[in-house]
């Protein structure tokens, strides 16, 4: 009798844990969306999501390798390179603001980080070429690089750009490997180009 008592009492704590979890993961998901409908809400009032480079790194690149908080920012998770970038301004329209989309990517042309799908949808034949590195400053001192990569379709340069920025130097104690920020435009239509590129 003893014994069966324990075992109802451990399996009614399991399902008092497993609710607890559940309760958290609904909560969780609840504010997602509850802050995702703010941030478009804002965008179409227009807000405009633009940091400068620093913050950019320091703050939100950084808290995402750290597995850290972000509460609000118009950043989305996306495999950046494995999609025509006119693709991802289609399905992401409703967060870019003045032809500007932010981001966050764990890939790069030609690389997988660990951890990361290896499928890709078909780019269209087209290819991101790389640009020189800069330095990122933040307060006097360094917090990471960025690159602008030009789109090619074929051998010809399309209007599309990215600057993508990544730390460095990289924290030690990184859980799932780096990610980089993405900032997406189309110079025909973006009218911030010279300071995305020299900010």
């Amino acid at each position: 009798m003893r014994e069966a008592n324990r075992i109802g009492d451990q399996n009614e704590e399991k399902r008092r844990i497993r609710l607890i979890h559940e309760t958290e993961m609904v909560n969780k998901l609840s504010k997602a969306r509850k802050i995702r409908d703010l941030q478009v809400q804002l965008i179409s009032l227009g807000y405009t999501f633009n940091p400068e480079d620093g913050l950019l790194v320091c703050h939100y690149l950084r808290e995402k390798c750290l597995d850290g908080d972000l509460l609000f920012h118009s950043i989305e998770d996306a495999d950046v390179y494995a999609k025509h970038p006119q693709n991802l301004i289609d399905k992401y329209k409703a967060v870019g603001a003045r032809n500007v989309w932010y981001f966050f990517t764990r890939t790069r042309p030609n690389e997988t980080q660990p951890g990361t799908s290896t499928s890709t949808e078909q780019v269209l034949a087209g290819k991101w070429i790389f640009g020189n590195e800069m330095d990122v400053l933040h307060q006097g001192e360094k917090v990471g690089v960025k690159q602008l990569l030009e789109y090619c379709d074929g051998d010809a340069k399309t209007q599309y750009k990215i600057i993508e920025y990544k730390l460095d130097p990289l924290p030690d104690n990184l859980k799932s490997g780096p990610w980089f920020v993405c900032k997406l435009y189309n110079d025909a239509s973006c009218v911030e180009v010279q300071s995305l590129i020299d900010g």
